[in-house]
């Protein structure tokens, strides 16, 4: 009776103990990427580092508004970091684990003149959806697919008229049926 009553007790124990390491063991599962996320950071230069750090930390931001000075900042560091970023650095991007970070990794390899295969680049963000874009327009936030990024705020919110658009698409060095390949859900 007693060796039974003591069996019971010692495998609730191990129950509780296994329960325990699983919650544990499942809890670092899901927390430690996003703490640190595993990005190979050679061959980016440490400015440009910096840049990614402060944009992650944001989201992307539509654009300065008049009274925004920290609005105005975070477009420019925006802006900065399309400008600053050879292709490769870009390309390297395309990898970071921030949804902001890759949309604006593809918005300047398309606006890169460099960058030889656009239509591919398309391609590519058409499949990129592990990670959203934090995207604030005024003081609205947004959550954006890469593809919805690139077609509803790249080329389409800033240059929403035909005429501007053309002039951006011409800019990107693409043609307006490169965009079919975002606009289609089948790919």
């Amino acid at each position: 009776m007693r060796s039974q009553e003591h069996s019971i007790r010692s495998s609730g124990k191990a129950y509780l103990y296994l329960s325990l390491f699983l919650v544990v063991a499942l809890s670092l599962y899901a927390i430690l990427p996003r703490l640190n996320p595993h990005f190979n950071w050679a061959g980016i230069s440490p400015d440009l580092k910096d840049l990614v750090y402060q944009i992650e930390k944001r989201g992307l931001i539509l654009g300065p508004d008049e009274n925004g000075s920290s609005a105005r900042k975070a477009h420019d560091q925006q802006n900065q970091l399309m400008k600053l970023a050879s292709t490769y650095e870009l390309t390297c991007l395309k990898q970071y684990p921030n949804g902001a970070i890759r949309g604006l990794a593809y918005q300047g390899l398309l606006a890169a003149a460099d960058y030889p295969n656009k239509s591919q680049l398309l391609k590519d963000a058409l499949v990129d959806t592990l990670y959203s874009v934090e995207y604030v327009s005024d003081c609205l936030g947004f959550e954006l697919s890469i593809q919805d990024f690139l077609l509803n705020i790249v080329f389409e919110e800033k240059y929403g008229n035909l005429s501007d658009q053309q002039q951006i698409l011409v800019k990107y060095q693409i043609q307006p049926s490169d965009l079919d390949i975002l606009r289609r859900p089948d790919y």
